[in-house]
């Protein structure tokens, strides 16, 4: 069944900074200084997204300012994500976490070994 009223959250690190460009345009992207929370109104999510509909993605564009400590490294974009909704079949929240986003970029069939990191 489709969800109602979803809201992604998520926490950029001291190194992040957001930018606020936002994809697609329209979405409803809240980004909070204070605790650097990123905030994702998604609101209806049908069942079929990403699999015979297509999946409900934003993006929002970050700039990063790496350390001498994070050479070759791939570091964490966004932690502390966090999914809610209410699950209109049964009328109950429905949460779930996710893991830390990195920059480790291996998963793409075009990336090069090396890309995702920060550099020397």
């Amino acid at each position: 069944y489709d969800v109602s009223n979803a809201v992604v959250v998520g926490r950029l690190p001291p190194y992040m900074r957001y930018v606020g460009t936002v994809s697609p345009q329209g979405e409803s992207v809240a980004y909070n200084p204070i605790g650097a929370i990123v905030t994702w109104n998604a609101g209806r999510v049908s069942a079929f997204s990403g699999f015979s509909q297509p999946a409900r993605e934003v993006s929002f564009q970050v700039a990063f300012l790496p350390s001498v400590t994070q050479s070759g490294q791939a570091p964490t974009l966004m932690d502390q994500m966090s999914i809610t909704g209410v699950d209109d079949f049964t009328n109950t929240t429905l949460s779930a976490t996710g893991q830390a986003l990195t920059s480790d970029i291996s998963v793409d069939s075009r990336a090069k070994q090396g890309d995702g990191t920060v550099g020397h």
